[in-house]
């Protein structure tokens, strides 16, 4: 009897020793600064040219931002914006803090505080419009005492607004031609033997003037034709990678043309085209992309946006990924120890002179002189996948 209570008493303690166990592991596996470092994030902050980097466990960036004691002026540019949130392992911030910009325009001059470096962005920030066909140059001053202005100085040649009557039909433009010729030669315009002009070319040109170009006896008609507009990308080594900022924004053009319509019984049987006239000229989108990596493997992702570019997607980007994953696992410091094989490309000294960029460690010049290598030895990715693995080397 003594001996199977003792038993049971030694049971209870042993349970009670493996609910304590279980408890400490419980409180191990939730409370451990390794499960508290899955929510751990690395935030490279960018102010100008200056960047550092923190760690936080989320939130949004404006949070982050207060943080790091780092103030937000009224007019400074943050990109993501202050309410987005920080989603991604490796998350970039970019500030462009504003400064002063004297706005002359037609006589006019007043100080905006802009963060942008486009001359229209910072007038259209400014709530100036301008048009395409207006003339922007934005210069510093050197001698602010000299000049009289403070900072930089966004100087707006305005365009002349005039109108061109083109066989009845009217139409609004801006130029900067100094008289009805050389308006109407910058246009394309050349009247016909028949056709009437209702000033002579010599006219000087002002603001509201009509000018009508007229063709007696001919019914015409006109259509409006959009003109889209191209976009320039440029890549910044100053901007970390994936930052996007578009410096000019793109405007499409209008194109109108006139047209001599031939009927036979209600309905159209020939046409020919009279004169074509683009009304508004297009403006080119540059946009900056940034390549400033943080870590070799996003030499990965730059190198497929910069493919992208060049046409380089599917089989060709598969190609590509396998040709430098081979070479340098993409890594823009590889350093063959038996050559002199260097970066993503894993070009020889001789080779670099011949791409036409200069050996470099910018991941981003690297890419683009394998480009220009693949390009003019192969034709395609895919042309020098197949022969290096053949050949071992391309």
């Amino acid at each position: 009897m003594f001996g199977a209570r003792l038993r049971v008493v030694t049971n209870h303690r042993f349970s009670l020793a493996l609910i304590v166990c279980g408890l400490f592991l419980v409180a191990f596996i939730f409370y451990s600064p390794r499960a508290s470092a899955l929510d751990d994030y690395v935030v490279s902050i960018s102010v100008d040219s200056t960047s550092r980097t923190v760690r936080t466990t989320g939130g949004t960036v404006g949070e982050l931002l207060k943080k790091a004691g780092v103030d937000i002026g009224k007019y400074d540019l943050v990109e993501p914006g202050l309410d987005s949130e920080i989603d991604s392992p490796v998350f970039n911030i970019n500030i462009f803090r504003a400064r002063p910009v004297t706005v002359s325009d037609e006589g006019n001059s007043y100080v905006v505080m802009s963060p942008y470096s486009s001359g229209r962005l910072i007038a259209e920030n400014a709530g100036v419009k301008v048009y395409p066909e207006d003339k922007l140059s934005l210069n510093r001053v050197d001698n602010i005492l000299e000049a009289g202005i403070v900072g930089e100085q966004l100087i707006i040649d305005r365009a002349t607004p005039v109108e061109i009557n083109l066989y009845g039909n009217p139409i609004k433009i801006r130029t900067h031609s100094r008289t009805v010729g050389e308006l109407l030669d910058e246009k394309g315009i050349v009247p016909d033997k028949e056709d009437e002009l209702s000033l002579d070319p010599s006219t000087v040109l002002e603001k509201g003037m009509v000018i009508s170009v007229i063709r007696v006896g001919v019914e015409v008609v006109s259509e409006e034709e959009t003109i889209k507009y191209k976009t320039e990308t440029i890549w910044d080594d100053s901007l970390t990678l994936n930052t996007r900022v578009i410096e000019v924004p793109g405007v499409n053009g209008l194109r109108l043309a006139t047209y001599e319509v031939e009927y036979h019984n209600g309905k159209e049987v020939n046409r020919q085209e009279l004169k074509s006239v683009i009304a508004e000229e297009t403006v080119t989108e540059i946009i900056r992309i940034g390549t400033k990596v943080v870590d070799s493997t996003d030499n990965v992702s730059l190198g497929q946006q910069m493919a992208e570019q060049k046409g380089w997607v599917g089989e060709q980007w598969v190609c590509l990924y396998e040709l430098w994953q081979r070479e340098s696992h993409w890594n823009h410091l590889a350093q063959n120890p038996y050559s002199t094989a260097f970066g993503i490309p894993q070009f020889l000294d001789g080779t670099w002179a011949g791409t036409g960029y200069p050996k470099s460690t910018d991941p981003a010049t690297q890419i683009k002189a394998g480009f220009a290598y693949i390009e003019n030895r192969y034709g395609s990715p895919c042309g020098a996948w197949d022969f290096f693995q053949i050949n071992n080397w391309y």
